[in-house]
């Protein structure tokens, strides 16, 4: 997949990897860490003069970001070195494994959330149980519940949510939302809207006027607008929990199927990019902003901050439909995990530590990204930013956020963007979509028991 300034968001939060771990032992991988060891190091002049290997995928702007990040923390600890290898995403989840399980292993590495890669990487005894860091740092207290959550899985490798902390967040956010051209807005008489009756209303007077409604790209499998509708329509506590596996709730009556529902009349009606069951993601992004398309659900961070016509774009998230709160999916940018062949864990955790401070928060700040974990000075110079990080504190506010609900299983991506695919090309029905994702869920928790 092509990688670039603004596909990079989605590649981050969305790429399906389904892990196979080597076997290092007749029967399975090596037993989870159960994170009792002692003797834990915060004291950075203990440690000695280190060269940590960090694995990202952060590239051209965004690399920037990481790069500044990566200097101060340099500078705050001189005896401390971070030596970054920068890959595509794709590349980094399908070599992870066996990276891993290499003694020239990384000492860091980014990893997706849920069974299809963190928790699967530590049931396969691949990454470090945090746990005596997160005591030693604080973390335990520090992070939100909502984040903390993402992030947990029992040692015994059955169960999403609750557990030990494998992996560590950086101070910086990502949401779905809906990126909109000011100049297509205007043209078509349409204010922004803030509601999901407005935007229908919106979409419909685009289309008259003959602007594109909604840039989409098909090819990829895509479920931002997917998920941006199950937000708007859906049932944030019952999302929850049919991602995390803590209850048999059913999918449908979480919002899914409204959802799907309302995405196949879009694509109906016409509201659709020309042509988007052959067009990428990546490419559908460049078409939005050389501006063609009037809206584009995606991550924050699409418009890259170097882009010449950032001015040009707008950043909103839809109300509820009932009760008005504000509910998005999001995470972290980025999670962290330590090789647990690693022979510098300690000063890895520090950099963990470090890329989760309020220092980090506002360098992601000034590199115009939405800081979390921290308040911080939003740049009032750019009002895009300023939109982005409004949406994310409303949603803050409202307790809104839900995970990705393609963490639920190692396949639930694939099955999500398949099901999107055919559901669009008429092919099946708003309710075949929701039957085979707790088809999906329903096989996996079954391997799970």
């Amino acid at each position: 997949m092509v990688r670039s300034g603004f596909s990079r968001a989605l590649l981050a939060l969305a790429v399906p990897a389904v892990l196979v771990l080597p076997a290092c032992a007749p029967g399975g991988g090596t037993p989870a860490d159960k994170g009792t060891g002692t003797g834990v190091v915060t004291d950075p002049a203990a440690m000695g003069n280190v060269t940590l290997t960090l694995v990202d995928f952060w590239q051209d702007a965004e690399g920037d970001w990481m790069d500044k990040s990566v200097a101060a923390f340099e500078a705050k600890y001189p005896n401390l070195k971070v030596q970054r290898t920068v890959q595509e995403w794709t590349q980094i989840m399908d070599t992870l494994p066996l990276r891993l399980s290499d003694d020239s292993s990384p000492d860091v590495v980014t990893a997706n959330n849920g069974w299809q890669s963190i928790g699967t990487l530590a049931k396969g005894g691949l990454i470090v149980n945090l746990d005596p860091y997160a005591t030693a740092y604080g973390w335990d207290t520090f992070l939100p519940s909502t984040i903390k959550r993402q992030l947990t899985f029992t040692t015994d490798g059955k169960t999403m949510g609750s557990g030990a902390l494998w992996a560590a967040p950086s101070a910086r956010v990502q949401t779905i939302g809906i990126y909109y051209d000011k100049k297509l807005l205007e043209q078509a008489g349409v204010a922004a809207p803030t509601t999901l009756e407005e935007f229908e209303s919106a979409l419909a007077t685009l289309k008259s006027a003959g602007i594109t409604p909604i840039a989409y790209g098909g090819t990829d499998k895509p479920t931002t607008a997917l998920f941006a509708l199950w937000d708007v329509l859906g049932d944030r506590d019952a999302i929850a929990d049919a991602t995390y596996g803590t209850s048999d709730v059913q999918v449908g009556p979480s919002g899914l199927l409204p959802a799907a529902q309302l995405l196949k009349k879009w694509g109906d009606a016409g509201y659709l990019t020309a042509n988007y069951d052959g067009l990428a993601i990546a490419d559908a992004n460049a078409k939005f902003l050389a501006g063609d398309g009037a809206f584009d659900f995606y991550y924050s961070g699409l418009v890259p901050t170097d882009q010449a016509n950032r001015s040009d774009f707008g950043y909103l998230q839809l109300v509820q439909a009932k009760g008005g709160k504000m509910v998005a999916t999001g995470a972290p940018a980025d999670n962290l995990v330590i090789s647990a062949r690693s022979k510098h864990k300690d000063a890895a955790a520090l950099l963990l530590d470090f890329l989760m401070s309020e220092q980090a928060a506002q360098i992601t700040a000034d590199a115009g990204y939405m800081p979390l974990l921290h308040d911080a000075t939003i740049p009032q110079d750019d009002p895009l930013i300023v939109q982005e990080a409004g949406a994310a504190q409303a949603t803050e506010a409202d307790n809104g956020y839900v995970p990705y609900f393609d963490w639920s299983t190692p396949t639930m991506l694939d099955t999500l963007g398949s099901q999107a695919q055919v559901l669009l090309a008429g092919r099946a029905t708003p309710q075949d979509l929701v039957d085979a994702v707790q088809a999906d869920l329903e096989a996996f928790r079954a391997t799970q028991q």
